[in-house]
Formats: structure tokens, sequence, C-alpha cells
């Protein structure tokens, strides 16, 4: 799903994906040149084990507050994501998390265990 910045409302609304998946949800709205998002992720992704590299499911259940701002930021926050094209595409943020979390260290039971 993606959405002109030049078409998002400055009052909040409702978004609903999903993609391999993961149900990304929440609400949106715009605050000046930036997007605010407030969602979650929820579901399950295959991983790989650190340790003994068993792919395993890795159940998600987070809550996400982003920014997303039209063109570079030139601000102090760390936490932006820029847009260069002038749409927020929610995907491609879903796929950020997802990338995000698989980047982790994970372990299945059986090493955690052991």
């Amino acid at each position: 799903m993606r959405i002109s910045f030049f078409k998002i409302p400055d009052s909040y609304t409702k978004f609903s994906i999903n993609y391999e998946g993961l149900h990304f949800f929440g609400i949106f709205k715009k605050d000046r040149d930036q997007v605010k998002i407030d969602g979650t992720v929820k579901g399950a992704v295959d991983i790989n084990c650190n340790r003994c590299g068993v792919e395993f499911s890795y159940n998600i259940d987070e809550n996400l507050l982003l920014w997303v701002n039209d063109g570079c930021y030139k601000g102090d926050e760390i936490d932006i994501i820029e847009s260069h094209d002038h749409f927020v595409d929610f995907e491609k943020i879903l796929i950020g998390e997802i990338e995000s979390i698989k980047s982790d260290y994970h372990y299945c039971n059986r090493c955690i265990n052991d």
C-alpha cells in the first residue's frame, strides 16, 4: 500500500496490510512534512537459529511508532524514515522491520535449552 504525502490527511486514518503471514495495522496522519505511523506487527516469520542453523518459526507481536519524512531529514532525531519519492510505502516499511528482526540473534528452543 503506497500513499502520496499530498493525499495523507491531518487526522488519524486506519491502515491494515498483510504480507507473508504478517499483519501490519494501526493508524497514521500527516504532521507537517512527516507522517506519524502508530502500528502493530503480528504474525510469524521463518528465521534461522544463529547457533545450529535450523529454520524455525518466530512469533512477532510488536508495537511500532514510526515517522516518515518527505525527503531528506535535517533534524536531530535518528528514528526517521526518509522517503524520496513523495510516497509512504507501508509494505516497504513492513519489509524493513522484518529484515531488522531477522538480523538480530535468534536461537531455536533446542539451543536455548542446551
